[in-house]
């Protein structure tokens, strides 16, 4: 299985900056969470999202926070969007707390992998 290469913002940003800046939405924040959502190509030219980085409540679930990347996005209902943390889908039930909990990255930042699949036979 190959993995998901490594978003944009881990590659631009120096390690110690961003755990910096993690630990300092954590303290300021102390119900929510640092998460960067990073977009597969493809799906940033046809939508982009203008925004990348959120600060995100503990008891959000993993489907919510999506309904609010495709809001930001602009996404047409027919387009899905798969979600994957640390190379792995996660049930939409899930909470952003939990999730938090067992996937942040080293930084301190929770990364999501966005990709997107046109469904019902749109091009």
């Amino acid at each position: 299985m190959s993995s998901i290469p490594m978003g944009n913002y881990r590659k631009t940003v120096p390690f110690d900056e961003r755990k910096l800046k993690a630990a300092m939405i954590l303290k300021q924040h102390m119900d929510r969470i640092p998460v960067v959502v990073e977009c597969s190509e493809q799906l940033q030219s046809l939508h982009p999202l203008k925004k990348n980085k959120f600060i995100v409540p503990f008891d959000l679930t993993l489907s919510q926070f999506i309904f609010v990347i495709r809001k930001h996005m602009k996404l047409d209902p027919t387009y899905a969007i798969f979600v994957f943390i640390n190379n792995k889908m996660h049930p939409i039930t899930s909470f952003m707390g939990v999730l938090y909990q067992d996937q942040k990255d080293e930084d301190g930042f929770m990364y999501l992998n966005i990709f997107q699949e046109s469904t019902f036979g749109q091009k």
